[in-house]
């Protein structure tokens, strides 16, 4: 390109170096001066997303608790120019129907815990995600485990305590500070911290009870407490056994009881003849000793069932008859 005229310009169309040559004239002669420039791609535009929740804002990736009502806000920006930011008010929000649903500018989150998922921004034809993964509400009460347990005079047993919100989602407990009691004391004793208990009396029954307050890791305050029957037997049994339901037949419910020699991970199930498990009564670590464990069949249909019972490498099974 050539021009005479005064303060040209030009658009340059491809990128790449160009020489600029200035020639100046007149009558006694000429003379002439150039410079190098580089012409490149121009910025492209990007979108920013932030989230905004009780008064701060979060970026991506970021965790919220479970049936949180969360706010998007959207800029678009020059990538290559953070400065050069505009506000946008017109996009459009997409997500997994197990993340939760959108409203306009926001997004309420499902109530299920753990659950990891991308909110799709659109605006303008640019496109972005922010990821999101829920986590548990603020404690409701606490779940311990195990639950229900026979324990052999002389013997120890350590329990365990979980947080649990009003949706039901389970969690560890992080931070806060769970105190172990029992009752009634002749029951054992028991570590305040650690909740490991040491059965003591034969023929008493009570319970272990767990309180706990602090601070969850995400910042709950936390209050709650759980507790867990305990039964103190004479003596722990000698060989692994299914025992007889009672009552055998039964209508709607029956006791299943089972020894332990030794501590294991204990699954009850009742089976029908086809060999389809139906229900699952129990799948827990339990202690050395006698325990038991209902079943309300209420919702099966009058037949013959199959009760098995596995604990480590062990099984047996036993048939019992609902008749209603």
């Amino acid at each position: 390109m050539a021009t005479t005229k005064a303060n040209p310009s030009h658009t340059f169309a491809e990128p790449g170096t160009y020489t600029v040559v200035l020639r100046v004239s007149n009558s006694e002669g000429s003379t002439t001066a150039s410079t190098v420039i580089t012409v490149t791609e121009p910025a492209s535009q990007r979108l920013l997303v932030w989230v905004l929740r009780g008064g701060q804002v979060f970026g991506t990736p970021a965790e919220f608790r479970v049936n949180s009502l969360v706010t998007f806000l959207v800029y678009r920006y020059q990538e290559d120019d953070l400065s050069d930011t505009t506000q946008i008010t017109d996009f459009a929000l997409s997500l997994p129907a197990n993340l939760g649903t959108v409203s306009g500018s926001r997004v309420r989150l499902n109530t299920v815990a753990g659950v990891t998922g991308a909110v799709r921004v659109t605006a303008g034809g640019l496109s972005t995600n922010y990821r999101i993964t829920t986590m548990p509400s603020s404690i409701d009460h606490l779940e311990i485990r195990p639950a229900d347990v026979r324990i052999a005079s002389g013997t120890t047993i350590d329990f365990n305590a979980r947080g649990v919100d009003r949706f039901g989602n389970i969690f560890t407990l992080s931070g806060v500070n769970v105190g172990w009691h029992v009752v009634p004391p002749e029951l054992g004793t028991i570590h305040s911290r650690t909740g490991v208990l040491s059965a003591t009396t034969p023929g008493v029954s009570g319970y272990v009870i767990a309180v706990v307050s602090g601070s969850l890791r995400f910042g709950a305050a936390a209050s709650g407490e759980g507790v867990s029957k305990v039964i103190v037997l004479g003596q722990i049994p000698q060989s692994f056994a299914l025992l007889p339901n009672y009552p055998n037949p039964f209508n709607p419910e029956t006791t299943i009881r089972f020894d332990l020699p030794t501590t294991a991970l204990v699954d009850v199930s009742a089976y029908n003849l086809a060999g389809q498990r139906v229900e699952t009564l129990l799948r827990d670590q339990m202690p050395a000793g006698s325990h038991s464990v209902v079943w309300f069949a209420g919702e099966h249909p009058s037949g013959v069932y199959i009760i098995r019972l596995e604990a480590g490498e062990l099984s047996e099974t036993q048939k019992v008859l609902l008749a209603k």
